[in-house]
């Protein structure tokens, strides 16, 4: 939602008073890198004179920028035991095994800290887009994808 300064009188001719209002965009860009290095190159290439970005534990920010990074895969694929308790001892008979709807986990402690806080960054008031900076190919964008459905994003036009 922008935010609209004080109105400043321009001047007073014939006691009629031209203000000029300054309107603040307070919506900031979510860049989710791949990986650190890369977020750190995007900071640097985004960043102005007029918008400095700063160090964050979780990346970089300045007034219309989020940076941050994934840190490789953090999501995996539940095993068929996740499914189903009944295939903890699947045999190559009961292949395939295909469940309605894939689910996912994340693959580690790691991993489901930097997730909670990249859905923290996602859910923040101030974020209004989410642009995918991950690698180009399959593989960044499926870490991409896993990441917004995992958070539960797919509100996210592709």
């Amino acid at each position: 939602m922008p935010v609209i300064s004080d109105a400043v009188p321009l001047n007073t001719i014939n006691a009629k008073s031209v203000f000029a209002v300054t309107v603040f965009s307070m919506s900031k860009m979510l860049v989710l890198c791949e990986k650190p290095s890369v977020a750190t190159d995007v900071a640097k290439a985004l960043q102005t004179a007029a918008s400095k970005f700063e160090k964050q534990p979780w990346g970089f920010e300045s007034p219309d920028y989020v940076v941050t990074a994934a840190a490789g895969h953090l999501v995996a694929e539940c095993t068929p035991d996740q499914y189903d308790p009944a295939h903890k001892d699947w045999s190559y008979e009961q292949l395939p095994i295909l469940p309605d709807e894939f689910k996912y986990v994340p693959r580690d402690k790691r991993a489901a800290d930097r997730l909670k806080q990249l859905k923290q960054l996602m859910d923040r008031d101030d974020v209004t887009t989410l642009v995918n900076a991950c690698d180009a190919g399959r593989e960044g964008e499926l870490i991409f994808k896993l990441i917004v459905q995992f958070a539960n994003l797919w509100k996210i036009q592709n």
